[in-house]
């Protein structure tokens, strides 16, 4: 989940704005996931199931499809981690230590648990990601952080570029600020909530970034939705809110609901997307590419919405992706409205992706018959905010 650094509309000639929306668009996030909105899945273990994620439509090289399951530190994970990954997917270990609290005068037991745990990081395949989880947890954040910061230092002495990821907290700021008061944030790489009422989510969100900021949240054990296509809506509807990544909770997954987040994984994949709330119609959410501004959307039809308007009439080239096999169809029957462009919708799935592409500069210039001189004077640096609104 711990990509590397990186370095760096309307018919107008506004062409400035549109070259710090390429440069500027998306600010590097060492601990930021490569996808956006990400999704995974929680299963009770790997099994005959898995040949439902290598079927089509397959995953490509980039994707980022999370299988979590759980295991002990004294169990055979690794080559279940191997077996996963085989699949295009990245594992992800939940990991529950049962050495019993006090920790401090157990620490022969839990020494014999952190040594399981580096025998399998040293033999599990390098993508994996490790949540650490404590059976025998007295619920005493102080206890429970010293097992994740031994356990951080376990793996990451095996494997540097281990991803550690937080237990599943509830959604209260109080108990992310109890946590945070424990230094944890230089041991993990994530921090995991549980499901909440979508204000409390909100407001826990909002207190992680004050107390670890870019540091990605992940939301644990989230329901599929009685229409499966709809899990790319929820995961969607969570990203714009500032989740890092939506794990949904299974015991065996069939391809009905793999499919579709498969698709959303395919398609979502890469560091330079950001959610962007101004080319977001209601209903949907609109994810824009910082290296070409084109977008990508997800539209809620669970209504049997048939057509999506943009405020926006550059947008061109719109394809709606099939949710159960990953191929593109370019939309036609386009309309100009008052406003911008409406796109119909084919299909009676319960969800769409749609790409859209927008004019480049090249465009743009050939269009107005202008060419722009800057002289830059002075530099700052520019709020995504910002920038989403210019």
């Amino acid at each position: 989940m711990r990509p590397k650094p990186r370095t760096g509309s309307r018919r107008s000639p506004v062409i400035p704005s549109l070259i710090f929306l390429a440069v500027c668009a998306l600010p590097a996030s060492a601990a930021s996931p490569p996808c956006n909105p990400c999704v995974g899945i929680q299963v009770s273990a790997p099994g005959p199931w898995l040949g439902e994620v290598s079927a089509e439509p397959a995953l490509i090289d980039e994707a980022r499809l999370y299988v979590a399951w759980p295991t002990t530190p004294d169990g055979e994970a690794a080559a279940d981690t191997r077996q996963v990954r085989a699949t295009g997917a990245t594992p992800w270990l939940r990991v529950s230590f049962s050495t019993p609290s006090p920790l401090a005068q157990n620490l022969s037991a839990l020494e014999s648990e952190l040594e399981g745990l580096a025998r399998i990081a040293r033999d599990a395949d390098p993508t994996t990601h490790y949540q650490i989880e404590w059976s025998s947890s007295t619920g005493d954040p102080s206890e429970y952080a010293f097992l994740v910061k031994r356990a951080s230092i376990a793996l990451t002495g095996v494997r540097p570029d281990a991803r550690v990821i937080s237990p599943a907290l509830p959604a209260d700021p109080a108990i992310a600020e109890a946590w945070y008061a424990e230094d944890l944030e230089a041991y993990v790489d994530g921090i995991a909530l549980l499901p909440a009422a979508e204000t409390e989510l909100a407001v826990a969100i909002e207190r992680l970034r004050e107390l670890d900021p870019g540091k990605p949240v992940i939301l644990s054990g989230v329901r599929v939705p009685e229409r499966p296509a709809r899990s790319i809506v929820v995961a969607s509807r969570q990203a714009a809110a500032g989740v890092g990544v939506t794990l949904f909770d299974l015991g065996a997954p069939s391809a009905e609901v793999l499919a579709p987040l498969k698709t959303l994984a395919n398609e979502f994949q890469g560091e330079d997307l950001a959610f962007d709330p101004y080319s977001s119609p209601p209903g949907a959410w609109a994810f824009v590419k910082g290296e070409d501004l084109s977008l990508l959307v997800v539209v809620d039809r669970g209504d049997g919405t048939s057509r999506i308007e943009f405020a926006d009439s550059t947008l061109r080239r719109p394809t709606q992706v099939n949710l159960l096999t990953g191929g593109g169809a370019e939309l036609f029957g386009l309309q100009r409205t008052a406003t911008g462009l409406a796109i119909p919708l084919e299909g009676d799935a319960a969800a769409a992706i749609l790409r859209l592409a927008r004019p480049d500069l090249a465009d743009l210039v050939g269009e107005s018959g202008l060419a722009e001189e800057m002289t830059i004077t002075t530099v700052r640096t520019m709020p995504v905010a910002e920038i989403l609104r210019r």
